[in-house]
């Protein structure tokens, strides 16, 4: 039996916003040939049902986003999907699962509101040095779906090029974010994902059938993070 790791990193707060997504991962599980592992890393201790392994984390002076970079030591797997609790998973994950990253590190969904270098240099004015933009052809992923080659993740001490590649920006508006940092560190390691596996639902031009809904970005006033439509 094939073993699935699903990782989340959050605070008590976003326990039920979890729940949910975890609930959704599980409802759209179908594979007879895959077993489902959830984990939680917590940045304070909680109780987690019984079914979800829990882990206090061991970065916690750290901005929380920063300690994702940390996720693949922590929870002790060779190979993992982070996901952010703002997902819906629709179909089974381990389609996801058993994709080949080939000698990709990650594998990922081009971010679909800032979807290169030179569109994260022109909306985030703070960003527009160097060396981020040095890059602005390339393409730029979220970070909020990845599946993590744990065992690259580590030998390529990519923990510590995240953090040094994330400090670049740490006297701006930005200080806290790691997205722009795990971009940096890693143009031209990380697979580009069907735009479904990670997929903005506010209108869009195509019309496709998602296989993980995630709700970043703005929304409306009122807008409750799950359930838009």
């Amino acid at each position: 039996m094939k073993q699935i790791h699903i990782c989340y990193m959050i605070n008590e707060a976003y326990l039920p916003l979890t729940l949910e997504s975890i609930g959704h991962v599980k409802r759209s599980f179908r594979s007879k040939e895959h077993e489902l592992n959830i984990h939680i890393v917590g940045i304070e201790e909680f109780t987690v049902p019984d079914d979800i392994t829990f882990t206090l984390t061991s970065y916690r002076t750290l901005p929380i986003l920063w300690q994702r970079v940390y996720i693949p030591e922590m929870i002790g797997v060779d190979r993992v999907i982070f996901m952010d609790s703002d997902t819906i998973t629709t179909t089974c994950i381990s389609k996801l699962w058993d994709i080949d990253l080939g000698e990709n590190v990650i594998g990922a969904v081009q971010h679909l509101q800032c979807t290169t270098f030179g569109e994260l240099v022109n909306n985030w004015k703070a960003m527009d040095r160097e060396p981020f933009n040095k890059h602005e052809e390339k393409e730029y992923f979220n970070c909020g779906v990845m599946l993590i080659d744990c065992q690259r993740w580590i030998e390529g001490n990519y923990p510590e090029k995240c953090l040094e590649a994330i400090k670049m920006y740490n006297n701006t508006q930005y200080k806290g974010y790691d997205e722009p940092g795990f971009n940096l560190v890693l143009i031209d390691k990380w697979q580009k994902l069907d735009k479904r596996w990670n997929y903005i639902p506010l209108p869009q031009k195509d019309r496709i059938i998602p296989y993980i809904l995630h709700y970043y970005g703005e929304y409306p006033a009122g807008t409750p993070r799950h359930n838009m439509f």
